[in-house]
């Protein structure tokens, strides 16, 4: 989906990414792609600059039907795409920004999350970082 304007000007991005797992139970180990999703934070004034990028996936497949587990089998298994990211409606007191955020599930389901979006100030810097859980 295309990147949303956060409370502070500053750009969220979803993005679609996979990393390759090593099975090592066949002859020869075999590759699988597991897709997942991540997150960069723009700089408003400057798209180019990247402010700050998660670490970990946002969401990945770890339920059955994420999965394509029996009973929930499908050709695509493990993977997950961000499909869209609206924002709730929130308070301007409200110290987090909260988004629904739409996805699919190993090619068979569609899912949503609530993500929220908070604040830090560090001691290193004035400038803010993000939580996202």
């Amino acid at each position: 989906p295309p990147p949303i304007q956060l409370r502070d000007g500053n750009y969220l991005m979803l993005y679609n990414g996979f990393r390759y797992i090593t099975h090592n139970d066949t002859l020869p180990p075999s590759k699988q792609r597991l897709y997942q999703v991540g997150w960069v934070v723009f700089n408003a004034s400057n798209p180019r600059i990247i402010l700050q990028r998660s670490d970990a996936p946002l969401i990945s497949a770890i339920y059955d039907y994420q999965r394509g587990d029996a009973p929930y089998t499908c050709a695509y298994a493990d993977e997950m795409y961000v499909k869209a990211i609206i924002r709730m409606s929130d308070s301007k007191n409200d110290s987090h920004e909260h988004f629904r955020v739409y996805f699919s599930a190993a090619d068979t389901s569609i899912g949503t999350a609530v993500i929220s979006v908070g604040y830090l100030q560090t001691q290193k810097s004035a400038e803010p970082y993000l939580t996202i859980a």
